[in-house]
């Protein structure tokens, strides 16, 4: 490798120590690229191939599927699941054009619909979107093994299967819009006045996750650590499912809802 490339692993490599490091004293080795192939550990590359063979490369169904979401978003909260969809459609709009006076038009438009949002609350839920980083698809996904692979030196076949992920990262995107929104008009509700502390942030957050079906990393179990993951991978939504339903995190409603909607789709 070169003085360039010997300095860039360096620099990544601190990166995610500082990273790992403020969680605990877990370190993660970064591999070089050029390393890649002497790397021996066949579960990571049987994992990550599988994932963009049957994910990725350029499935246009998987938006669909990612999109089936919404089916749970309904499910856990359908009072304020209209109101996150409006919102999540707003949201998407915003991406082609996110100026101060476009997300103002929004906000007067979405306040106009119907659904329950008050002037000024669609400039907030972004605003708090924004903060957390919930609506970007990366390697935190469950389904995606390669978490800790993030590239700053990239090539074309690099390149090939992330646009062949499009449609997956899209569907699991615009799911994210849902249930982010679904997740803060709940909770303006519930508290109309006041600002959002950092505590009530991780609750919006720790909700909108919830209606996704925990499908990030933070929920992994060990089902899907060492060999396990193989033969669980494709499992993760019904496994991450069938835990909410046998666990606390939900009222008996909100399980019996998700049953019959999942049942039904």
């Amino acid at each position: 490798p070169s003085t360039y490339q010997r300095r860039i692993q360096n620099f990544n490599q601190k990166l995610i120590d500082s990273v790992y490091g403020t969680f605990g004293d877990h370190k993660a080795l970064a591999v070089a690229e050029w390393a890649l192939p002497l790397l021996d550990d066949p579960l990571s590359f049987l994992r990550s191939a599988a994932f963009n063979f049957k994910v990725g490369l350029f499935g246009p169904k998987q938006f669909i599927v990612q999109n089936m979401t919404y089916g749970q978003i309904y499910a856990i909260a359908p009072q304020h699941a209209p109101a996150g969809s409006a919102a999540a459609l707003m949201k998407q709009w915003t991406r082609l054009n996110k100026s101060p006076a476009t997300i103002d038009k929004m906000d007067e438009m979405l306040s106009k619909m119907g659904f329950g949002w008050k002037p000024g609350q669609f400039k907030e839920a972004m605003d708090l979107l924004d903060k957390t980083g919930f609506e970007h698809v990366f390697g935190e996904y469950a389904m995606i093994d390669n978490s800790l692979s993030t590239k700053i030196i990239r090539n074309g076949f690099d390149r090939f299967l992330d646009w062949g992920q499009f449609p997956f990262r899209e569907g699991e995107k615009s799911a994210r819009f849902g249930a982010w929104f679904t997740a803060y008009k709940e909770y303006r509700d519930l508290h109309p006045h006041g600002k959002v502390s950092d505590d009530d942030l991780k609750l919006i957050l720790d909700r909108a996750d919830l209606m996704i079906g925990n499908m990030s990393r933070a929920s992994s179990s060990a089902l899907h650590t060492g060999v396990m993951s193989f033969s669980a991978q494709f499992l993760a939504y019904q496994l991450r499912l069938t835990e909410q339903i046998l666990g606390k995190r939900l009222t008996s409603a909100e399980k019996a809802r998700m049953v019959f909607f999942n049942w039904g789709l």
